[in-house]
């Protein structure tokens, strides 16, 4: 009878402490899980939508320029080109604001000058202005090339192999998203695809805050 009543009083594994007790880990590790991703996650967006910005004008921008800022056919290749030389001085240069400011800092500056390229290209007229937007885009995606991959890795830690993958796959789907989305609202009205590029910009620069509130917490 005394075993009997001490096996009636010992507590069975159904009841509602021991439930608490079993799910207080999976929250936990669940919390923890989205706490890892979250960072991941924003950063893979905020490449892809820079990679969108940059492909969504640069696949018609020589039929931009020779359209909407009367630049002559054969001169489409030094504003290309002027553009290309910006953007290797702004990669070498990159090191040096390195020194000075965070990554984030950096690529927000990147796409402040992404807003103004393309709102050059899509406000602007003229030979003056194209000149002004094809150097502005230069050198924001020469900063945003170099710091995007450092920042990937750096938020990865050591998995420097799937940091440097992530930031790959992350421009190859901005590319395959920009492209032919481009082609469609070129096919309407050729001068909004800098609005595409602008847009997309601007949710970069929104997802990178997002980025700094969510690493601030």
């Amino acid at each position: 009878a005394t075993w009997l009543d001490r096996g009636a009083a010992a507590p069975t594994t159904d009841s509602p402490t021991n439930a608490q007790e079993s799910s207080a880990p999976a929250e936990i590790e669940g919390s923890s899980v989205r706490r890892h991703l979250m960072p991941h996650g924003t950063a893979f967006v905020v490449v892809v939508l820079f990679s969108l910005a940059h492909i969504s004008t640069t696949t018609s921008l020589p039929l931009l320029l020779v359209r909407e800022f009367d630049v002559p056919e054969s001169a489409t290749g030094l504003f290309l080109g002027l553009k290309a030389a910006v953007e290797m001085i702004a990669i070498l240069a990159t090191p040096l604001l390195a020194k000075r400011f965070s990554s984030a800092a950096v690529l927000t500056i990147a796409g402040l000058g992404a807003l103004i390229a393309y709102g050059s290209y899509l406000f602007g007229s003229g030979l003056g202005w194209a000149l002004f937007a094809a150097v502005c885009e230069g050198a924001y995606y020469g900063l945003f090339a170099v710091t995007a991959l450092t920042w990937m890795q750096s938020i990865a830690g050591l998995q420097l192999g799937r940091s440097t993958g992530s930031y790959m796959n992350a421009i190859y789907a901005g590319v395959l998203v920009g492209a032919p989305l481009s082609g469609l609202v070129a096919s309407v009205n050729l001068g909004w695809i800098a609005g595409l590029s602008l847009l997309a910009a601007l949710l970069a620069l929104g997802a990178l805050r997002l980025r700094g509130r969510a690493s601030g917490r």
